[in-house]
Order: C-alpha cells, then sequence, then structure tokens
C-alpha cells in the first residue's frame, strides 16, 4: 500500500537523530489498517493550503490536511477530534522567519482492534518558513535539487508546468540568495528532560508563495495540562553551484533550539 511506503519513508529517512530500529517500523506497519489513497488529494490538500494563506484548508488546520493527503481521512479523523492549540509564535534567525501554527494532540483510541496505535497518544504540528519580509531570498527545503521547481513537491506527486522556473532560475531572476531551511522536532520536555527513544516523524513542502511548511508528529505522549516542545531550527546559504556555505570561510549556518511550552484551551 502507497500510505504504508509514505509513513516508512517519513519514519526511515526524515528522523531528528533519535533512535529507531527496522523492527519498531515493521511492527508498526503491520498493525496499521489498509486506507484508501488518492494521490490527487495530496495535490488539492496542499494547494488550498497556499492558496489560503492561512495555515488552513476546508476549515481544517495545516497539520490536519498534511494527515488527510499522506495517509487517508481515517488517520486525519483523529486529528480533527484531537485537542488543537493555536500558536501563530514567530522566531526569526537571520533572514529566515519561523511562524508555530498550531499543535494537535491526539489521545488513547477509546476502542482498540489491536495493542498500539501508531498516530494515538501524539503531538503533532506545522510551522510555516518565510523570507524575513524585506528580504531578498528564495527558499528551499532539504532534500531538494535546485533544478526543482518552487511550489511543487515531487514527494507528494506534483509536477511543475511547462515554462516553470526552477530554484536556480528563481534566484536568478530575482538575483536572490538561496537559502536551505528546515525546522524539526527534537521531541518532548518533561521535568526539563528531553524525552527520547522514540520515533519523530516529519515532513515538509514548498509552497507557491515562496514559504515551506514543515510538520511533525511525536509519538507517545500522553495526555498532559501541557506540553513542552522542543523544536531545531537551521538555515544556511546554497550557491548558484550548490555547495552548501556551512563552514569556513564563508560560514552561513544559523541554529537554534526553540522550546514552546502549550496548553490545552489556549
Amino acid at each position: 500500500m502507497e500510505n504504508k511506503q509514505n509513513l516508512k519513508t517519513a519514519v526511515d529517512r526524515r528522523l531528528s537523530g533519535v533512535k529507531v530500529t527496522e523492527q519498531h517500523i515493521r511492527q508498526v506497519l503491520d498493525t496499521m489498517q489498509p486506507r484508501r489513497f488518492n494521490p490527487r488529494a495530496v495535490i488539492i490538500a496542499f494547494a488550498l493550503v497556499a492558496l489560503l494563506g492561512t495555515g488552513l484548508a476546508m476549515n481544517w488546520p495545516a497539520t490536519v490536511s498534511w494527515i488527510q493527503g499522506m495517509f487517508g481521512e481515517e488517520w486525519a479523523g483523529k486529528l480533527q477530534s484531537g485537542t488543537l492549540m493555536n500558536m501563530q509564535q514567530i522566531r526569526v534567525l537571520g533572514q529566515v522567519q519561523y511562524e508555530w501554527l498550531e499543535v494537535i494532540h491526539v489521545g488513547e483510541a477509546e476502542e482498540k482492534s489491536v495493542p498500539y496505535f501508531y498516530e494515538d497518544n501524539s503531538l503533532y504540528g506545522t510551522v510555516r518558513i518565510r523570507p524575513v519580509q524585506g528580504t531578498n531570498i528564495v527558499l528551499i527545503p532539504e532534500d531538494t535539487e535546485l533544478t526543482m521547481f518552487p511550489g511543487y513537491n515531487r514527494h507528494l506527486g506534483e509536477l511543475a508546468p511547462e515554462g516553470a522556473p526552477t530554484y536556480l532560475e528563481l534566484a536568478a531572476e530575482k538575483n536572490a540568495k538561496i537559502i536551505l531551511a528546515k525546522a524539526v522536532p527534537q521531541g518532548v520536555l518533561i521535568g526539563g528532560k528531553l524525552q527520547e527513544d522514540y520515533e519523530i516523524m516529519y515532513d515538509y513542502s514548498s509552497q507557491p508563495d515562496g514559504s515551506l511548511l514543515y510538520h511533525f508528529q511525536i509519538p507517545q505522549v500522553p495526555a498532559s495540562q501541557a506540553y513542552t516542545i522542543r523544536l531545531r531550527l537551521n538555515n544556511w546559504e546554497i550557491t548558484k553551484d550548490g555547495q552548501w556555505l556551512r563552514g569556513e570561510p564563508h560560514d552561513t549556518w544559523l541554529k537554534d533550539d526553540w522550546e514552546v511550552t502549550v496548553q490545552p484551551g489556549q
């Protein structure tokens, strides 16, 4: 099933340095129920998010739209019935603005057909990344070539129309720098200590307005009166020939750990 491959890819290739084993991935995949997957729905969901410009699609938070597009309506329904915590908190790092849109907590399922649901007892969220107003940069997500197309995401099945500019061409047209920007969750802190030993899933997409969306799921988080989440922010310049400027003599690498506490009802 395509949905299982999406989960395998998100968990296996986009981890934030935490522990993961093939055995556990197989266990997660074995317990998943088949879900209907519509590739066209992926394109529609992300296009609507960009069009509205508010992080909402069909009155859904951006996080729900992500899950619906990647894994189907059943999983998205769990998020819709979860606890939504709107945030709209902003952090600026160099020429890049990070806006934490929302966090959703999904608790324990009332009825279980299997002992463990990967999607339950989890925190989900979305961060929007934009150029700081007045700057002249082109944002590019990780694992993306300069010859790919802004606003179109190959891993989501989106194809750019003929004549669409590449990241490289857009930067040349605007005489702009190309900045690779990331917002990757490190986990939840309890008593000031980062909780580890679990897999964190995240994904990203480039939007037609030039922004990026980063989505995440942090599992094994029981219901609480408050949640403190650590997010690792990174960005650095990429030259027109694809060189990362992350070391001397031209080090442009900026990084920050952003810790935010959210509460249900806020």
